[in-house]
């Protein structure tokens, strides 16, 4: 298992307005000690994001050959996603923002088969105007949006993996759908393919507030891929591991009882930016030190199985 990191994590710090651009986040990672990215593909409106334009694939192989010198690979990226349905995300009432992300979205699983990226992250549609919160709509309408796009990382190579959610709709009282793993498991169970699976992100899933053992258990080989962050139940923060309430020591061996053969991948974009750009490499040493940790007591667990 690999100590992996999101490539936006230190796209932003406190003091310094400059964005820190995906290529030029490889360098700094692997210099903290990690050895491995996940691509975040999701922020389609950033004016720097490197899928736009006519010469993206350029960028994308630049990319690639500046992994390449540093001995890194890349074990999974975000798709862009939808707050909601497109009438309920504000984004999408910018002129043109909608042609970008449909692009974005194709492109973004042809970058993932360029760099030999094995999972593609999705968050399911939520179009709370149209389905009321009835799961079996949500479901329909999902595999209509989706079939094409799983239907083209397939064909190149890129598996999809679809996240748990969490957040609740103003007034509803609801999780979102595939909020709850027993609708994330009849989602993916619904294509009965093995290159379609589960992304499981451990701060959604403290934030709804089940069970993660129980459900890591249910979902078993399904888990492909995994966010890890932290956060005290309320907000999804992006924190650090024990920086928030998640019991780790608990949770984290039944990834070696379920077989798990994803990376240790880290998604905590909200402690970075938080930081002084001069104190990020730090916090970045420290993170890898966190995430070799958590990787000895998975590995711990399988000897002791």
């Amino acid at each position: 298992m690999k100590c992996a990191m999101r490539d936006n994590t230190i796209r932003v710090a406190s003091n310094d307005a400059r964005p820190i651009g995906t290529i030029e986040s490889v360098k700094v990672l692997h210099d903290a000690g990690f050895e491995s990215i996940d691509l975040g593909f999701g922020s389609v409106g950033n004016d720097d994001y490197i899928l736009a334009g006519d010469d993206w694939e350029r960028k994308v192989d630049e990319l690639g050959n500046e992994a390449a010198k540093y001995g890194m690979d890349f074990c999974q990226l975000h798709l862009p996603f939808k707050n909601g349905s497109e009438a309920m995300d504000p984004a999408f009432k910018k002129p043109g923002y909608k042609e970008r992300f449909d692009l974005a979205m194709e492109r973004a699983i042809l970058a993932g088969a360029k760099l030999g990226v094995p999972w593609a992250v999705a968050h399911s549609l939520n179009p709370w105007d149209k389905t009321g919160g009835d799961p079996d709509i949500a479901y329909q309408l999902n595999r209509e949006y989706f079939d094409k796009y799983v239907e083209l990382g397939i064909r190149n190579g890129v598996g999809f993996a679809f996240e748990n959610l969490n957040q609740g709709v103003p007034g509803k009282g609801k999780i979102r759908y595939c909020g709850h793993y027993q609708e994330l498991l009849d989602l993916v169970d619904g294509y009965n393919d093995p290159m379609v699976g589960i992304c499981w992100d451990f701060g959604h899933a403290n934030i709804v507030g089940y069970d993660q053992c129980t459900a890591l258990r249910k979902i078993g080989k399904r888990l492909k891929c995994v966010h890890i962050d932290d956060n005290f139940g309320i907000t999804d923060n992006h924190l650090l591991p024990f920086a928030g309430m998640v019991d780790w020591h608990k949770i984290f061996p039944v990834l070696a009882e379920i077989g798990y053969e994803g990376e240790c991948n880290f998604e905590v974009d909200g402690h970075f930016k938080r930081i002084p750009r001069e104190l990020q490499m730090q916090e970045l040493q420290y993170a890898a030190s966190v995430c070799r940790y958590l990787i000895k007591l998975v590995e711990n667990a399988k000897v002791n199985e």
